[in-house]
Parts: C-alpha cells; sequence; structure tokens
C-alpha cells in the first residue's frame, strides 16, 4: 500500500525501468479447455476515436472486456467503477442522479457530469442517462484525465465509452436468469442473426430486474430501495457496399422504485433541528435507518435513437452520427426535513422563530414576511410537508468527422458537433395531511393537496463545436500527438411563474427578470508524445485543458432575504482544469505481468461546487476559485498461468482547495466528495473439472479512503466517512457448450455506510450485502 503514497516522480521512474525490462521467464499453460485471458497487447480501445491496442494508447484508461463483466457480475456503473483507481460514484436520492468523482473533479447535483459519456460512440447529453441496468455489453473503458479535446465540454475530468456486443452474421445469443435476497430477480435476453446475409444483421434485447429492496424506514416498517426496471435494445448494421455502412440503435428504458430515502443521524439523536451537534454522533459515519412518514418513489423513462452512417473515402472515412434522446423522470418523496410527523418544528419568518409546534395541526398560521397571514406566508411544520421533482429532457445531437488510415505516418480526425436541448424542471412543495405524495401542482385550497411553494424553469439549449487530432510518427519509436476543440455552449433559461406564485423558497417576491441568458465558450487543447522503445512497453507525457460549461442558479437563491447577505451567483461560471500527466505501459515477461501507471498535476478554476443552502432553502451551485490536485495511480495483473490471474489497482488524489472567496473557511479542506485512496485487487482462477467443464472462482476487494463530503465551514464542519472495504464474489461451473449456473455476492462484509452526506446531516444509505444465484446459458 506504500506504493500510494509515493511521489509522482518516484512512480514514473519505477514504470520507466520496467519498460526497459528484458522480457523473462515463459509462462507456463494449464490445460486447453481453460480460457487463455486477454492481456494488455490484445485488448482494443477506441480511447482517442480510433481503434489501437490498449497497451499503445498514451492515455489513463482502464478496460473492462465482456469475460471480466460477466465473472465479476457487473450489472450497474456502481460495480464496474469500483475497479478503477481514483474514480468514486455515489449512487444516491433517484435512480437518475449519481455522483461522479475523478481524480477531485466531482459531479453537481442538477448539473453537468465531470465525465463524457458515451454508449455505442453516442454521447449521452444528460447524466440521467448514465444510471443503467446493463447486459449484452461487449467492453467499457473508463479515460481519466481532461478529454475535451476530442470529447467536448463536460469531458473536464475523463470519459466512459460503453459498447454493446454488435450484431452477428450466424444466429447467436444468450440468456440470464436470476434470484436474489430481497426478492430479487433478474432475468435477460439477447438474440442476433442476418435478415440478409453479410448484408443486414440484427441484434436485439431486453432485460427485467427487480427487487422488493433490503433498507427499512423504521418508522412505517416499509423498505424503501424497491425497484422495477425494464429495458429493451435493437441495433441494425446495414452494408449495401463495400464502402457503405449504416448502424442504427433503438433504446427503451423505464425504471420505478423508492427514492430520495434520507435519514438525519443528528435530527433523529436530538429529536430537534438546528442545534448544535449532539455530543458522541458522528455525522458521516453513524448510520441510522430513513423515518419518514411518506416513502419517496420515482419514475424514470428513457428513449434513445441513433443513425451512425460510415462512408469509406480516398482521405478516410466520413462518419456522420445523428441521435435524438428524451429523458422523463419524476421523482417524490417526503419533504425537508425529512422527519415523521411525530417530530415537527415550525418554519419562521422575520421575527416568528422556529420552534416546535402540534403535530396534530399541520396548517399554523402566522404572520409571514409580507404581513399577510394567508397564502404563501402561512406557517407550516417541517414534517407535513412533501416535494417533487418533475423532469423533462429533450436532446437532438449531429456530428460529422472525418477519419484518415490508420497505417500511415500521419494520421488526422477532424470534424463537428451540434446539440439542441430543450429541458423543463418544476420543483414543487406541496401539504402533507395524511393522503400520501401527489406529485402535482395544485393551487385549490379547498383540497388536501395545496402546492405551497415552487420552483419552474424552462431551458433551451445550443452547443456547438469544432474539433481535430493529428498523430505524426516522429520516429519508429515516438510518436506526437496534437488535438484541440472549439466549444461554444448557448444557454437560455425562463421562468415561467407569474404572480402571486413567483416567489422565492420563503415566499418572498423575486424581482430579477424572468429571461436569462449566457453563452460558456473554450478551446481546450491537448498534447501527447509518447515512446515506445519495444513493442511491449511505452512511456508518455501530456498536457490538456478540459472546460465545463457554466450555468444557471434557481431565481431567489441569490441573497439571503432577511439579512440580504449574498448566497449564490444567479449565474454559475464555466470550470477550466489545466492538467499535466506522466505514465507508463509495461507487458513484461512474456505477457506474464501488465503494469499501467501515472502521475499527474491538475489546476482547476472556478471549479463548480454542489450546496443546500438553507437560508434560501434551495441547492445551489459556487464555484470555487483555485483547486491544486495531485495524484498517482498504478494498476496490475499477474497471470502466472494462463488459467490464474490475480489483479489490483491504487490511486491517490489530494485535491486541496487554494482560494474560495465565497466561502474562506474552506481554505486547506479537500474538494467536496474526494476520496483520497482507492485500492482495489482481485483474483480470478479458471479450474479444468473435465473435458467439458471449467470452474470459474472470481474475488475482488475494494477500500475507498476517507471521504469528504463538504468543503466546510458549516456548524457540523468537514463530513468525513471512514475508510469502507467491499468485498465481493462469484463461483460458476460453465459447461463447454455455453451454459453455467453461478452464485455472487457484493458486500459480503455486510459494510453500513452512506453513499452521500449533505451538510449538515442529509444522509443517503448504502446498499447492504446482496447475493444470488443465476442461470446462463450462450448459444
Amino acid at each position: 500500500m506504500k506504493i500510494a503514497y509515493m511521489g509522482g516522480s518516484s512512480i514514473a521512474a519505477m514504470l520507466a525501468v520496467a519498460c526497459l525490462a528484458p522480457a523473462a521467464a515463459q509462462a507456463q499453460t494449464s490445460a486447453p479447455s481453460a480460457e487463455v485471458p486477454t492481456s494488455l497487447d490484445e485488448i482494443v480501445v477506441t480511447a482517442r476515436s480510433r481503434e489501437e491496442k490498449l497497451l499503445d494508447a498514451p492515455v489513463a484508461v482502464t478496460a473492462i472486456t465482456a469475460t471480466s463483466i460477466e465473472r465479476a457480475n457487473l450489472t450497474r456503473a456502481t460495480d464496474f467503477i469500483a475497479l478503477v483507481p481514483n474514480i468514486t460514484i455515489a449512487d444516491a436520492q433517484d435512480s437518475g442522479n449519481v455522483s461522479i468523482n475523478i481524480r477531485g473533479v466531482g459531479q453537481i447535483r442538477n448539473g453537468e457530469t465531470p465525465v463524457a459519456i458515451s454508449i455505442d460512440g453516442v454521447l449521452l447529453s444528460s447524466p440521467l442517462q448514465f444510471k443503467q441496468e446493463f447486459f449484452d455489453i461487449q467492453q467499457i473503458e473508463v479515460l481519466r484525465g481532461p478529454q475535451g479535446a476530442l470529447y467536448g465540454r463536460n469531458a473536464i475530468a475523463g470519459a466512459i465509452n460503453i459498447t454493446t456486443k454488435r450484431p452477428t452474421n450466424d444466429f447467436s445469443g444468450n440468456l440470464r436468469v436470476g434470484y436474489g435476497n430481497g426478492d430479487a430477480f433478474t432475468a435477460s435476453a439477447a438474440v442476433s442473426g442476418a435478415l440478409i446475409d453479410d448484408v443486414l444483421l440484427v441484434r436485439a434485447g431486453i432485460s427485467r430486474s427487480q427487487s422488493d429492496g433490503l433498507i427499512r424506514n423504521s418508522f412505517l416498517n416499509k423498505k424503501v430501495d424497491y425497484f422495477e426496471d425494464t429495458t429493451a435494445r435493437l441495433r441494425l448494421d446495414w452494408t449495401p457496399t463495400d464502402t457503405v455502412s449504416v448502424d442504427f440503435r433503438g433504446f427503451y428504458s423505464t425504471r420505478k422504485g423508492g427514492a430520495a430515502y434520507f435519514a438525519r443521524p443528528l435530527l433523529q439523536a436530538s429529536g430537534r433541528p438546528f442545534l448544535d451537534p449532539v455530543p458522541n454522533v458522528d455525522v458521516a459515519n453513524d448510520v441510522v435507518a430513513p423515518e419518514s412518514n411518506n416513502l419517496g418513489f420515482d419514475d424514470r423513462q428513457l428513449i434513445d435513437f441513433s443513425l451512425k452512417v460510415d462512408v469509406d473515402t480516398a482521405i478516410g472515412t466520413l462518419t456522420s452520427t445523428t441521435a435524438y434522446s428524451n429523458v422523463q423522470h419524476l421523482v417524490a418523496f417526503d419533504g425537508y426535513d425529512y422527519s415523521n410527523n411525530r417530530q415537527c418544528y415550525l418554519f419562521g419568518y422575520g421575527s416568528v422563530s422556529d420552534g416546535l409546534v402540534n403535530c396534530t395541526n399541520p396548517r399554523t398560521f402566522g404572520l409571514g414576511p409580507s404581513g399577510n397571514p394567508n397564502g404563501a406566508d402561512v406557517q407550516f411544520p417541517a414534517g407535513y410537508n412533501t416535494t417533487f421533482q418533475d423532469n423533462d429532457i429533450k436532446n437532438w445531437s449531429q456530428e460529422v468527422r472525418l477519419t484518415s488510415p490508420g497505417d500511415q505516418p500521419l494520421r488526422y480526425i477532424a470534424g463537428a458537433y451540434f446539440l439542441w436541448r430543450d429541458r423543463s424542471l418544476v420543483t414543487g412543495t406541496n401539504e402533507d395531511l395524511g393522503f400520501g405524495i401527489i406529485p402535482v401542482l395544485d393551487f385549490d385550497p379547498l383540497t388536501p393537496n395545496q402546492t405551497r411553494r415552487y420552483f419552474a424553469e424552462n431551458n433551451k439549449d445550443f452547443a456547438y463545436a469544432l474539433f481535430g487530432q493529428i498523430n505524426y510518427d516522429v520516429t519508429e519509436t515516438v510518436e506526437l500527438s496534437l488535438s484541440g476543440r472549439f466549444d461554444s455552449d448557448r444557454r437560455r433559461q425562463t421562468d415561467p411563474r407569474v404572480a402571486p406564485f413567483r416567489v422565492d423558497g420563503f415566499g418572498l417576491p423575486i424581482t430579477g427578470p424572468a429571461k436569462r441568458e449566457a453563452t460558456f465558450k473554450k478551446f481546450q487543447p491537448k498534447g501527447t508524445i509518447r515512446w515506445k522503445p519495444s513493442d511491449q512497453t511505452q512511456v508518455y507525457a501530456t498536457a490538456a485543458q478540459g472546460f465545463r460549461s457554466g450555468g444557471f442558479n434557481s431565481p431567489g437563491t441569490e441573497v439571503d432575504p432577511f439579512t440580504g447577505a449574498p448566497i449564490s451567483a444567479s449565474v454559475y461560471k464555466k470550470e477550466v482544469a489545466t492538467s499535466y500527466e506522466v505514465g507508463a505501459k509495461a507487458s513484461l515477461l512474456d505477457n506474464m505481468l501488465t503494469l499501467s501507471g501515472a502521475a499527474f498535476i491538475t489546476r482547476a478554476k472556478d471549479l463548480q461546487a454542489f450546496n443546500f443552502n438553507g437560508s434560501v432553502n434551495a441547492q445551489i451551485v459556487t464555484n470555487i476559485d483555485r483547486v491544486d490536485i495531485t495524484g498517482v495511480e498504478l494498476e496490475w495483473t499477474l497471470r502466472p498461468v494462463t488459467s490464474f490471474k490475480v489483479f489490483g489497482s491504487v490511486g491517490f488524489t489530494d485535491a486541496e482547495i487554494k482560494k474560495y472567496a465565497a466561502n474562506p473557511a474552506a481554505i486547506g479542506n479537500q474538494v467536496p466528495y474526494t476520496t483520497k485512496l482507492t485500492i482495489s485487487s482481485g483474483v480470478e482462477y479458471v479450474a479444468p473439472l473435465s473435458d467439458d467443464y471449467n470452474g470459474v472462482f472470481r474475488a475482488d476487494w475494494q477500500r475507498r479512503g476517507k471521504t469528504y463530503f463538504h468543503e466546510g465551514g458549516t456548524f457540523v464542519g468537514v463530513p468525513v466517512r471512514d475508510p469502507i472495504n467491499f468485498v465481493s464474489g462469484r463461483i460458476a461451473l460453465e459447461h463447454r457448450k455455453g451454459w453455467s449456473i453461478a452464485i455472487w455476492g457484493k458486500n459480503l462484509l455486510n459494510e453500513r455506510y452512506y453513499e452521500e452526506v449533505v451538510a449538515p446531516d442529509y444522509n443517503y444509505q448504502g446498499r447492504p450485502r446482496t447475493y444470488g444465484v443465476e442461470l446462463a446459458a450462450k448459444f
């Protein structure tokens, strides 16, 4: 483990020596029936938008093959990210929201991801599309470091490329069914074949997953993390001529389940909010059950279509990719303060102070800020409200690129990208009179579901980009790569509310403009030099810059309504990160040992950070003026024989806040959601049992070091989650004709932890131990 704390120069020097080391000692071989594992020089990636061997790609990238996906039982994004150094993901709130952090640069809620995510070469334009049940996947690539020169805006920290299995000319397919604790059921199937031999190929797949849940609400005595998911995928490959190919893809997914089951360790320990921290309560580590009086739920629907056309010409391949997507997402849950209706206190305004009230009277009238005892100024106990968010996003994108042949000394890529996006968002707070959560706006005072407050916004965005990359073989062993991309992202937002409903979170009238517009532009350069002293080794150095678009905070969140103190900017700035990286890759000892490592330094300007601010009762985004990030990472695989491998990774990131005008108390602290140390290790053994059967054993261990959930400056300080450990495993019996039976388990130590902590103590519990059995067949 000491390797994680070595200086970047030490890591680079060690890998450089390894790259120059001669090969030695041939690997042993096992019985012919055991599968030979893939090595770095056999795996092909598209990290630089061109197919090349993983060993040859001068970028920090982890490739997870179809075999590893199956044997490690990787079915969700949280599963495969656990295998990658210096990247974490918080699976929190609902079926759409996740928080990804790569090398200290994290995601903001209601904003953009810090990573470009593509499925079969089509960029996802909303973070709500990423959280899916994965099936029929060929390969996953995770790139670390700014990738904006090729992938565009928001690839400030990296990129994730997911490739599904291609249609085949011969009829083939797979079937998988499983059952697990929590009354969980999974089933998936895919078939592939030719409608017209060698001309028109098709692949179709469908999956179904459901669970009754494992986490229990202690007040209602009901499980909160139930879900059901149905996903379908269709792909058609048409090759009308030798120089033209057409790829059509369709995707549909619907998911319903529990959501927003926040727990309040401080509130539940004290019985009252906003007191000094209760003695002996560790906000980030004392795990308590949620106890709200309403079960949260959400409903998400994804529809994607894309059409890719490739035309081979004398100067390269001309590619056109047209894509459409629609995301509809409704989430509804027990409102702030996420308690039950046995713990009530009054939201006070002006001279009316907060205090405990009689829970039997959900409507407590009193003078509000305007002196009006009715309407928006009605006082109410916190336990008697519900919240919902209704999100509808439509995206059209078009990309055109020209890719030169790969077998020439000078290689190039040039292209243009366009995106049109319409997004509407409604966030409402309604009364809770014991009728459950009714997620609609209702302004009739005679109904039991009157809307108390609501925010609304309509967004029309247009973005375009021009990009290019040149790779030149300076000598037989040295390659120089230069790339750049200019992005322009215009955002227009309209507040459709009218008086008297155009108010802030405390009912005060908003006087600012109902329409806002801003454009965020940036040229993102990248330069890489690679030295390959042999076919099995390389050393590279990269300088790159990436950016993430800015955006708008909700109207009425700019200042404290009572003191006039500034809270947030109406427009938060674009984020820019400049990174320098050195790395090396090597396949040694006749492919018995493979190594890949990197050391990096990044300076982020105006880094975007998420906060919940009680002064304005809203989620906001602020800009941290300057953050300095340093880190190292190392991945390895050892194969003493072809049927056995040991693998692992270690990553260390220090992301220190250096300048922060909005919160000087946070200077010197870590960027929110940073996990300094990530370690993973695993073992896989394929045991030939007979001519027909193999036994496959796989075990994985992951350790996430201390995680810093907030920048600081609150009355709870910086909530820091202690290191957590996860152990997972799978044992399978595989038959040579393609069928298998397996048992599996995840979080086998049943680690209890919070996925997310939003200061002061709005916490989201992680998944406990899961296990099950699975039957699969390939034909």
